[in-house]
């Protein structure tokens, strides 16, 4: 997945059409050329986002962004010049760089969070639930047993499928684009 450029430069209102299509190749040329691979997806610094980033990044031939936080399953966003972009949620709340290293949420508090918002999502069946986790804040001597702790709690039950972005991405988008499922929306 491609995350921007530095982690100080952010995609903003400010920015014109071109000088964001430019941060956007740039970021993806970079993942391409560090693991032969082009990324699939997208995960703007800090989940910033124009008005032009959903097309730019459809545009660019990105499949996924992970930008919107507002649902708990996944959704198409356009189209945009025909293509739509899939929007995989980031789900904050129980990011570890988000609640431990800016908000200050203590590990054993943030352990909880993780398992009743896991114990919420697996009982209403479907959802995502998606753990961004960055090895310099949980992989942290003091910090590394509460996130164990959490997983023990959590993992185990049937019905869960433990995946990355791009299988998750390639799954769902073949059942969001099924006409069945586009007019259950209508």
């Amino acid at each position: 997945m491609a995350h921007g450029t530095f982690a100080t430069r952010r995609i903003t209102a400010r920015m014109d059409a071109a000088e964001e299509q430019a941060m956007i190749a740039e970021s993806r040329n970079a993942v391409e050329a560090a693991t032969g691979l082009v990324p699939a997806g997208w995960c703007g610094q800090d989940f910033n986002e124009s008005t032009h980033t959903p097309g730019l990044l459809a545009a660019a031939g990105f499949d996924y962004t992970t930008d919107w936080a507002n649902d708990d399953r996944p959704y198409l966003l356009g189209p945009y010049d025909g293509r739509t972009l899939l929007a995989l949620p980031p789900q904050p709340e129980w990011n570890d760089l988000e609640c431990m290293r800016l908000r200050r949420v203590t590990p054993p508090v943030w352990a909880d969070c993780i398992v009743e918002a896991f114990e919420f999502l697996h009982a209403e069946g479907g959802a995502v639930f998606n753990l961004t986790l960055h090895p310099f804040v949980a992989g942290q001597a003091h910090r590394i047993r509460w996130l164990r702790e959490a997983l023990a709690r959590s993992l185990g039950r049937p019905g869960i499928w433990r995946t990355t972005t791009d299988e998750l991405a390639s799954t769902a988008r073949p059942q969001l684009n099924s006409p069945r499922l586009l007019l259950a929306g209508s």
